[in-house]
C-alpha cells in the first residue's frame, strides 16, 4: 500500500471514529392519541442542521398514504421553525439557531394513529451523494469535505461543551457562595436570639429576685 493509500485509510479511520461521536439520528415510532398532542424533546447545539423525515403507519410499522397529521417543531423559546398540517408524511429541515431543547409535536383530529419520526442532526443531516452530484465532486473530494465537516461538528461540539462547563461552574459557585451566605445569617441569627433570651431571663430572674 502506498503513501496515499494509507493516508487515505487514516482519513477513513478518523472520519468513522469522529462520524459515530458527532452524528446523532433517532429513529422512533410514536402512537398519537386523538386530540391530544404527543410531543418529544430533542437537546440540539447552536448551528447543527436538524433533518426530519416523518410518516403515518399502522401499528405494524406499514406506511399510510391516506390520513393526515398536524406536525409542529419549536424552539427553546416557543417559537415555531416547522408548522404543518394535513399529510400522512412529510420532511423538515432546519438550522438550531441556539443551544436548547427543541419541542417536536404531533395532533391527530381524526383518531388514534402511529407515527415513525427519523431525526437527523450533525453530519448525519447531509447527503453527501447529492452534495457529490449537485457540486460534481470526486470520490476523494467527498471524502475530504466529509473529514471537513468531522473537524468543523467536533470543534463546535468542543465548544459548546466548554461553554456548558463554564455556566454549570458558574452555577455551582452562585450556589456555594448563597449557601454560605445562609449559613451566616442563621448563625447570626441563632447567637442573637440567644444573646436575647439571655438577657430576657436576666431580667426576668432579677425581678423575681431569684438572683
Amino acid at each position: 500500500m502506498g503513501a496515499w493509500g494509507r493516508m487515505m485509510r487514516g482519513m477513513w479511520l478518523v472520519l468513522v471514529m469522529a462520524f459515530a461521536l458527532v452524528s446523532q439520528v433517532a429513529g422512533i415510532q410514536l402512537e398519537v392519541r386523538r386530540r391530544m398532542w404527543k410531543c418529544i424533546l430533542d437537546d440540539i447545539d447552536k448551528d447543527s442542521v436538524v433533518v426530519g423525515d416523518y410518516q403515518l403507519v399502522t401499528a405494524q410499522g406499514e406506511p399510510l398514504t391516506e390520513g393526515g397529521i398536524s406536525v409542529n417543531v419549536k424552539d427553546p423559546n416557543n417559537a415555531a421553525v416547522f408548522d404543518k398540517s394535513g399529510l400522512a408524511y412529510g420532511h423538515f429541515y432546519f438550522t438550531a439557531a441556539m443551544t436548547g431543547d427543541y419541542q417536536t409535536c404531533f395532533w391527530s383530529s381524526d383518531g388514534d394513529v402511529y407515527v415513525n419520526l427519523d431525526i437527523k442532526t450533525g453530519l448525519g443531516s447531509v447527503d453527501y451523494k447529492e452534495l457529490a452530484k449537485k457540486e460534481h465532486l470526486s470520490g476523494v473530494q467527498v471524502e475530504l469535505k466529509k473529514l471537513e465537516d468531522t473537524l468543523r461538528t467536533i470543534k463546535l461540539d468542543m465548544e459548546h461543551l466548554r461553554d456548558r462547563e463554564a455556566r454549570m461552574r458558574n452555577t455551582s459557585e452562585s450556589t456555594n457562595s448563597k449557601a454560605a451566605w445562609l449559613s451566616i445569617m442563621t448563625l447570626t441569627t441563632c447567637v442573637v436570639l440567644s444573646a436575647w433570651q439571655m438577657m430576657y431571663l436576666t431580667k426576668f430572674f432579677q425581678k423575681k429576685k431569684l438572683i
